[in-house]
């Protein structure tokens, strides 16, 4: 239902990326993507491949 609710981005779980419909958000739509939480460097470096930005909790990088 986002194409009806126009979001102004997506929060999505670290451990649910890659994920098929988010690409499709963020490359098509061009909705930024914010992944959540990130804990520790492995997650960063992920979170930076598939999300525009990203939301930490505790990390120790």
């Amino acid at each position: 239902m986002n194409w009806v609710s126009a979001p102004q981005f997506i929060g999505y779980d670290i451990k649910a990326l890659p994920y098929a419909p988010i690409s499709i958000a963020r490359n098509i739509f061009k909705v930024p993507i914010l992944a959540w939480t990130i804990k520790n460097e492995q997650e960063k470096q992920k979170a930076l491949k598939y999300a525009d930005n990203f939301i930490f909790e505790s990390i120790k990088l």
